[in-house]
């Protein structure tokens, strides 16, 4: 087979800062697909790839939908004599309030409100200035272009760049900084209110200096939601109510105790000259040149079997 030759297409204004390509698209979208985030225009794309295969006995699969000019376009042949082409449009374009911003972290994550059968796609992302934003991920949106956060914490980790942020569950979500100000930061999404709570931060700079990565086990991270009885429901609809006060005293603090938080998150960061995972909740560190097979062990459930 003759390999495609290399493309290079005009994505954003200015140099592209970052490209992401979560694994929780496969779940939380039914395309085939990947974000770049713009460094001069501050802007977040939505790409949307498409494959077809023409000649021989092969089929033809369709383009997909016109939502935007098309920019990157490919052919390269196989030794069947099949022609296959990959195409590459723009889906969405988000746009922040905020000027001289790039989204440095992504996720996404699928939001099951008890009341609505039906999921809602969402997008999960940290910028260069510490803010937090959610985002619509919608299969048909209305406009291509010019899409807002539904809600945004400004200014969530003071400042310093989210490195990273996770989605765990229907409404759980974790985003970590470095820098002076280096943080793990807790956060519980409220569907009904289509709101997003702070519930909780850990400072680890003394710990752990650089923090790039939040480890969570692949198995938790996106939970099938439970069949539940009439009186199950209104159990947990209560649950749900005293939980919301809760997170409300404590989003105002600037610290909370680990004693809720689960005791399978790690951080991956350095330490010095070292190389490090650590235990959010126990504060037990592993450094990867004295025990690499507890190392292995610990990074087995994040890696793709």
């Amino acid at each position: 087979m003759t390999p495609p030759q290399n493309i290079q297409w005009q994505a954003h204004e200015g140099k592209v800062a970052a490209i992401y390509w979560p694994e929780s698209m496969q779940r939380t979208w039914r395309h085939e697909g990947f974000f770049t985030a713009g460094m001069t225009d501050g802007k977040l794309k939505l790409w949307q790839l498409s494959y077809s295969e023409k000649g021989g006995t092969g089929s033809s699969f369709p383009s997909p939908p016109p939502l935007s000019a098309k920019l990157m376009r490919t052919s390269f042949s196989s030794n069947s004599k099949k022609t296959k082409t990959v195409e590459a449009v723009v889906h969405a374009i988000y746009t922040f309030d905020r000027q001289g911003i790039s989204i440095t972290s992504l996720d996404t994550f699928l939001s099951i409100s008890g009341t609505d059968t039906s999921p809602q796609s969402l997008i999960a992302c940290g910028d260069s200035k510490g803010s937090v934003h959610i985002l619509p991920l919608n299969e048909h949106p209305n406009e291509t272009e010019g899409i807002h956060p539904i809600t945004s914490l400004l200014n969530a980790h003071g400042g310093e760049k989210v490195t990273d942020i996770v989605c765990r569950g229907t409404n759980e979500i974790y985003s970590v900084c470095n820098g002076r100000k280096g943080s793990m930061k807790r956060y519980r999404w409220d569907t009904p209110q289509q709101r997003l709570h702070s519930v909780g931060i850990y400072k680890l700079r003394h710990i752990l200096e650089g923090i790039e990565r939040i480890l969570l086990p692949r198995n938790t991270l996106d939970p099938e939601p439970a069949q539940e009885s009439g009186e199950e429901k209104e159990t947990n609809k209560e649950k749900e109510k005293e939980k919301e006060k809760d997170d409300s005293k404590h989003e105002g603090k600037q610290e909370r105790d680990e004693e809720d938080l689960p005791s399978d998150i790690y951080l991956f960061g350095f330490h010095a000259e070292n190389m490090m995972i650590m235990n959010v909740k126990s504060r037990s560190q592993v450094l990867s040149h004295f025990l690499r097979a507890t190392l292995v062990e610990i990074l087995h459930p994040f890696t793709v079997s």
